[in-house]
């Protein structure tokens, strides 16, 4: 378990401060990733799966709200990103597996979600800058977004549960 870093680059960076390490083949790294097709409906293809990232997060520690996906534009280095193109892959959905339970925090924060039970109508964000860069959160609203107090959907880490998003549209947008 070593620093975590962002990007298909795996450059360092402060808007992430966990400890992470990937198991790609060992039978229990095999098993969740077969499970996480389960959750989506579909066949498992080690050709459409990521190796399956184990994270730790100590008190304080975080990952600013960012989209799941890699930019094309700027993180294609293989040409590989766009599915559209050459048949490419780029996170069609995320799975989180919680492995224990965490007795404060720890959420997974979806700040622009409008849809959810309890959302009372108010903006979690601002508006950002002209043309930000996709998935665009200032330091300001991601603090706030992840404040239990906001009306950002939000998912308690409890052990056993999992979590499964969309990163992309059907159509692959």
């Amino acid at each position: 378990v070593k620093r975590s870093t962002v990007g298909a680059t795996a450059k360092f960076d402060r808007t992430r401060t966990s400890s992470n390490t990937w198991d790609i083949n060992s039978e229990l790294a095999v098993r969740f990733k077969k499970r996480a097709f389960e959750l989506l409906g579909m066949d498992h293809s080690t050709r459409l799966e990521d190796g399956l990232q184990v994270l730790n997060y100590q008190v304080g520690q975080y990952y600013k709200p960012h989209v799941d996906w890699l930019n094309p534009e700027t993180e294609d280095m293989d040409g590989n990103l766009v599915p559209k193109v050459n048949n490419g892959t780029n996170r069609f959905a995320t799975v989180f597996f919680y492995l224990n339970d965490v007795p404060k925090g720890g959420h997974t924060v979806f700040p622009r979600s409008i849809t959810h039970e309890y959302f009372d109508g108010n903006k979690v964000m601002r508006d950002g800058p002209t043309n930000p860069p996709p998935g665009y959160i200032s330091d300001r609203d991601a603090a706030w977004a992840c404040n239990v107090s906001s009306s950002a959907l939000r998912s308690e880490p409890i052990g056993g549960d999992a979590v499964l998003f969309y990163n992309q549209l059907p159509d692959a947008e």
